[in-house]
């Protein structure tokens, strides 16, 4: 499972089953970015989600984790 948060204070929120499933697949064959809709890039490297429409307005990066599924409290880990 992938999540999504704007800030630290925020709370985790789930990507989609179809966009868990498109960032799974990018991850799983090593790759490093995943363009979503909407202008939405996911950056494994770095852990982070940009909009590239909102890159002039200088909005803040937001930050994405994997939860790992073999763990019975859903432990989560830092991408690569």
């Amino acid at each position: 499972m992938w999540q999504w948060r704007q800030s630290q204070s925020n709370e985790w929120q789930n990507y989609s089953d179809i966009e868990t499933a498109i960032i799974e697949d990018v991850y799983n064959r090593h790759g490093n970015c995943v363009e979503l809709e909407d202008n939405v890039v996911v950056d494994l490297k770095q852990g982070l989600q940009m909009n590239n429409a909102n890159k002039k307005k200088n909005e803040k990066a937001v930050e994405i984790r994997r939860l790992s599924t073999d763990c019975d409290d859903a432990e989560t880990f830092r991408n690569r």
